[in-house]
């Protein structure tokens, strides 16, 4: 059995809301497409596949004295190359990064506007790079001919995952989905 393409997602979701109708939320989708035709050594398939990220966030940030913070940014993380390792056996299958984490210069779009006692500052911008999450270990198993995983992990604080500007002054609930989707030539 042989991959003839496919994509892995990982959509992270990270929010909450704080004193004073603070809120911060931030959505990011990780992809990472797989190509076709991968070198074969010994069940291994290795992939040169592409990686990239969208998203966006913001956050109201008002310390109840005048003080008011508003940030919002976007992510564009063109399509990079990223080595991938596939190995087939029997109805299983396991997928990993064939390299370091992802990285992207001047990949996430930050705007900033600061209001002090209810006059607006200057608004301010910058361009920040965007660390990729590394594509973990993953193995299941299937009896589809298009198997379809998804797993889950539903509002748990995640120690690895955060999101620009992200306040510690009040709960924030990270969610976490991956989804992958393999077809087979």
């Amino acid at each position: 059995m042989q991959i003839d393409g496919g994509y892995i997602q990982c959509f992270v979701d990270i929010g909450g809301t704080g004193p004073n109708n603070s809120s911060y939320s931030d959505h990011q989708i990780y992809t990472w497409e797989i190509g076709k035709s991968p070198q074969i050594t010994t069940g291994l398939q290795k992939f040169v596949g592409r990686w990239f990220i969208t998203g966006s966030g913001n956050l109201v940030a008002d310390n109840g004295v005048g003080t008011v913070n508003r940030a919002h940014w976007y992510r564009i993380v063109q399509p990079e190359p990223a080595p991938l390792n596939v190995r087939l056996s029997g109805n299983e299958i396991i997928v990993g990064s064939d390299g370091a984490p992802m990285a992207a210069p001047n990949a996430r779009h930050l705007w900033q506007q600061l209001t002090i006692s209810g006059q607006p500052q200057t608004p301010g911008s910058s361009k920040d790079p965007e660390a990729g999450l590394q594509l973990p270990t993953i193995q299941w198993t299937t009896d589809h001919v298009s198997p379809f995983w998804e797993q889950t992990k539903e509002k748990q604080k995640h120690p690895t995952i955060s999101g620009p500007m992200q306040p510690n002054t009040y709960p924030i609930i990270t969610s976490v989905v991956w989804r992958i989707e393999f077809y087979f030539g």
